[in-house]
């Protein structure tokens, strides 16, 4: 499995690109450039490259997929279920005693528990809020996702009960796939990256952002930003030809 597969639904991915994106590779990586660029620039620029690729990988894989035929009976009941949590959180709220009992037990169940993505996002709520705010934090994120499945069925408003929003829930997987996303191209996570480390670059380097020339003798580009490019790629993804990272420049650039 290439790197990028396992980091797709990694819940501390900034935490997994300092292993992969190390003083190891950071410090050599900075020579490529001539204007000295700030290590922390610098590593935000390679993270955001990185990030890039794999957004664009994940929309691939979106693009693949269809809705099943039950997607749509889960979404709308995870818009009943969401508006229900969102009102009972808002009302458990005006308890006080209440809301610090669930907080507390809660924490103790993420922290000990194996529930990576909810301990990230707790931690998180925690750690910039106050006291009461984590409870705040799902109550919001549960009224947030019921608004974002109403924009998706508009008519879900409309009914109080699951059961009779059963019939556009049964049909929404066809109306839904017969209305597919436009597809993006074939090297669209590359060209993604290439377009996300153009920044970088052209902030630090004054060699132009281009693609270069092909040396057979090289077997790849000449290009010292494609190289660049390709040494951050083929740490996510060592399928990517050298090559394909000037393309992907070329093509970013005649857009």
């Amino acid at each position: 499995m290439e790197v990028w597969e396992g980091l797709l639904r990694e819940p501390n991915l900034y935490d997994k690109l300092w292993d992969i994106y190390s003083d190891e590779f950071l410090i050599p990586f900075a020579e490529r450039f001539d204007r000295n660029p700030h290590p922390v620039e610098l590593t935000k620029g390679v993270f955001q490259t990185a990030r890039a690729y794999l957004y664009g990988k994940w929309m691939k894989e979106v693009e693949r997929s269809t809705w099943l035929k039950n997607s749509g009976v889960h979404l709308v009941s995870a818009g009943f279920a969401s508006r229900q949590l969102s009102y009972a959180l808002r009302q458990l709220s005006k308890s006080r005693p209440a809301v610090e009992l669930l907080q507390e037990r809660m924490y103790g169940n993420i922290q000990g528990g194996t529930r990576e993505h909810a301990r990230a996002s707790y931690r998180t709520a925690n750690r910039r809020g106050g006291p009461a705010a984590q409870l705040l934090a799902i109550e919001e994120l549960a009224a947030s996702l019921e608004e974002a499945i109403t924009s998706i069925v508009p008519t879900l408003g409309d009914y109080e009960d699951e059961d009779d929003a059963r019939q556009i829930a049964i049909e929404l997987p066809e109306y839904a796939n017969e209305r597919r996303l436009e597809r993006n191209s074939q090297n669209y996570p590359l060209e993604l990256a290439a377009e996300t480390f153009q920044h970088l670059w052209e902030d630090y380097s004054t060699l132009p952002y281009l693609r270069g020339g092909y040396k057979h003798t090289l077997g790849d580009y000449d290009s010292k930003p494609a190289q660049a490019l390709h040494a951050i790629i083929q740490r996510l993804d060592s399928t990517v030809a050298p090559s394909l990272t000037g393309t992907a420049i070329e093509n970013v650039r005649s857009r």
